[in-house]
């Protein structure tokens, strides 16, 4: 079994850049991470990881926004995907907070 570390959720302190040399180091070859928004894909490209999932709609809702909105994301998604060789998106019910906690007007 492989595990993979989220970037986002481990070495707080650090920037994407130590974080993904300390996750090297510590002998992990797999990341996976929230939002891809605020990721350097080159910096990830270029450190030897590979990416094994990460969430494919962080600003729309299944559950509360149209169709095409989730669409529009998701496939933008899928595009980030293809640049960076990942074969895996998750899809969150609700809109997620930057801290990863569930957007307060969502559904439960």
């Amino acid at each position: 079994m492989q595990f993979s570390l989220c970037v986002d959720s481990i070495y707080p302190e650090d920037g994407l850049k130590e974080k993904l040399e300390r996750i090297k180091q510590a002998g992990f070859s797999y990341i996976e991470f929230w939002d891809w928004r605020d990721k350097d894909f080159k910096l990830i490209i270029n450190s030897g990881l590979k990416v094994t999932n990460f969430s494919g709609n962080r600003v729309s809702s299944l559950t509360l926004d149209s169709k095409e909105k989730i669409i529009q994301e998701v496939n933008a998604s899928i595009n980030v995907a293809k640049k960076l060789k990942c074969k895996r998106i998750i899809l969150l019910s609700d809109v997620l907070e930057n801290d990863g906690s569930v957007k307060i007007n969502s559904i439960s």
